[in-house]
């Protein structure tokens, strides 16, 4: 008999397993809670192009989501894109020239030496970084990135290099940035080595979930409210839909693909390791303000990251041209600023103006003159990534271990249990599809 899965999340990671476990044989069935697929991946489309509202780009480091893409005939829809990246310092944007990366204008030449130096490090143990396998990095989870950056150069380092990018890359606050495990420090440096190519995705990123769930039965709106194994093996699922309306579903497996709060509030009976280990996920928020401009009004592609000894509540500044959703070409881009933190709880005329006020000291740096927006929106992640503090790496390994020791036909997947890109989702999706697979294997 075909085998039902329901699969509780309709993000990157539960597309993934979905797609993943059609191959397989089984029948899936998706619940999610928004009207749209994607989760944390959001595209939408203003003045004729796919903003990100979330993720927003692919890199060669994402090897089994270019797998994904190839197969599916849809590596034509990358469109390279580079950005050039800059400090606010001194009260100024300074771009990453050719021409002042060999001067003090950034950081000193005492910074600049030990950067290098600092990352040599985490390259030595190249080969415990696994999108699959990122307990892997719990033997070296000993310790913060403020404490890896102890000396007074390293705190430049630390201020006004390394904590700006975590900060823009993973939306961790500038004092999480810094308890951060230093595990993740070859996360980045093995990301700057082996990224190569970078690139958007032609129609938006969402594509990406959309294609994953074709196959399986989609049930959009719908939240869960709780989760129960039967005497007969199987799994009730108890859902609401918009208007209240609550039905049950029944399957013989499940995989939760949601986020660990998410998790905690649905399932009643968990087992202590797992209890423990969700936990001990906590998540970072953000908001945005986003606008699009006329393409010429706006100076290339820019990356601006924010030191919070700066002053000023604004994060990151990312500006792009955007591909055209049916051609590579447009006469249109975006300009992308963020907060990290809970600012969004203020109401958006707080996050407006916080970001606009951030945006009019990078303007010089951001624009030819003083044009117009063509389009204006904001929106707020409660939860965007989890974070990634010293021990995380130590109790995901021993989750893991728990795991793998089960024989229940319920299993998780997400960001928490991989890496905090999209690749970590997707690789967990399909890890997930696969220890599913092994345990109806096992039963026959």
């Amino acid at each position: 008999m075909q085998k039902k899965i329901i699969v509780i999340g309709g993000g990157m990671a539960g597309t993934s397993a979905a797609h993943h476990l059609l191959k397989r044989g089984y029948e899936v069935t998706i619940i999610e809670k928004n009207g749209r697929l994607g989760g944390r991946v959001r595209s939408e489309i203003h003045d004729g192009i796919a903003v990100e509202y979330g993720a927003g780009f692919i890199t060669n480091m994402y090897s089994n989501m270019l797998r994904y893409l190839k197969e599916q005939g849809l590596s034509n829809r990358l469109c390279p894109y580079w950005s050039l990246p800059g400090i606010f310092r001194g009260g100024h944007v300074k771009m990453f020239s050719f021409a002042n990366v060999f001067n003090a204008r950034i950081v000193s030449w005492r910074a600049k030496f030990l950067l290098p130096i600092s990352l040599l490090g985490p390259l030595r143990h190249w080969h415990a970084f696994d999108p699959l396998h990122a307990e892997r990095l719990a033997e070296y989870d000993d310790a913060s990135v403020a404490e890896h950056y102890r000396s007074k150069t390293g705190k430049e380092v630390l201020e006004y290099l390394v904590q700006p990018i975590l900060t823009a890359t993973f939306h961790w606050l500038p004092d999480v940035a810094k308890r951060t495990s230093e595990a993740i420090l070859l996360f980045c440096a093995k990301a700057l080595v082996v990224r190569g190519g970078t690139y958007l995705f032609q129609g938006g990123l969402q594509r990406i979930p959309e294609t994953l769930a074709k196959g399986s039965s989609v049930l959009l709106n719908r939240i869960v409210i709780q989760v129960k194994k039967t005497e007969d093996g199987t799994y009730t699922v108890t859902l609401r839909d918009e208007n209240d309306v609550e039905e049950t579903l029944t399957a013989d497996g499940v995989v939760c693909a949601t986020t660990a709060t998410t998790v905690l509030r649905i399932f009643r009976n968990l087992a202590s390791y797992q209890r423990i280990f969700f936990e001990g996920i906590r998540y970072t928020s953000v908001s945005y303000l986003g606008r699009t401009y006329r393409e010429k009004d706006v100076r290339g592609n820019r990356g601006i990251v924010f030191p919070p000894s700066e002053g000023l509540a604004i994060t990151h500044i990312a500006t792009l041209r955007e591909p055209d959703t049916e051609n590579k070409n447009s006469s249109v881009a975006s300009v992308k600023a963020s907060i990290a933190g809970t600012l969004y709880e203020q109401g958006d005329d707080v996050v407006l103006h916080t970001l606009t006020k951030g945006l009019g000291r990078a303007h010089s740096a951001l624009f030819f003159g003083n044009p117009e927006p063509l389009s204006t929106f904001t929106w707020h992640w409660e939860e965007m990534l989890p974070i990634m503090e010293v021990g995380y790496f130590k109790r995901l390994k021993a989750f893991l271990a728990e795991e793998e020791k089960s024989d229940e036909p319920l299993v998780f997947a997400g960001d928490y249990l991989s890496s905090p890109f999209m690749e970590g989702a997707f690789s967990s999706g399909m890890r997930a599809a696969e220890r599913l697979h092994t345990i109806f294997q096992a039963d026959r």
